[in-house]
């Protein structure tokens, strides 16, 4: 994710508004067919395939997913379908049945996990923390445990 700052009316204190924007890495491509591709930052309905000692590999026919063991559901039934939220995780796609606290289009208010020099790591609500650079803060000074407003854009920059 990379995170883009906005402009907006003052907030009380330890409130800040940025843009989320997610990259918009795909898995597979649509070539003239009616199947949506498999893109981060939104809900698919995806079929059990495979367990290891990773997780559980789920598919939506073409193309997989990884949904890891910290996540995984207690059972593993072939061809099951199960809903869940794929995202970003270094260079793959990844799975969770855990519900993001937004997705794209939709605001809210995350709290700062961890502050570094080059930005600050807001909890999202899944096993991913949302990163915002340096240069799209509004201020320098970030405490853990401070609120930031967010909300999500698409981003087919990827910048």
């Amino acid at each position: 994710m990379s995170i883009k700052l906005t402009q907006t009316p003052p907030l009380r204190r330890g409130y800040f508004f940025v843009e989320a924007i997610p990259f918009c890495r795909e898995i597979g491509y649509n070539q003239g067919k009616s199947r949506e591709v498999i893109k981060p930052d939104r809900y698919f309905r995806l079929k059990m395939k495979k367990k290891s000692a990773h997780g559980i590999l789920l598919t939506d026919g073409e193309s997989d997913v990884l949904l890891p063991a910290s996540d995984s559901v207690p059972s593993f039934h072939r061809g099951k379908e199960i809903d869940v939220f794929v995202y970003n995780n270094r260079d793959s796609l990844r799975a969770t049945e855990r519900r993001p606290l937004a997705v794209q289009g939709e605001f809210a208010a995350l709290t700062v996990k961890s502050v570094e020099p080059f930005g600050v790591f807001a909890e999202w609500g899944i096993p991913k923390d949302l990163f915002i650079p340096t240069r799209n803060l509004d201020h320098d000074e970030y405490e853990p445990g401070e609120t930031i407003i967010v909300r999500l854009t698409p981003n087919f920059g990827g910048d």
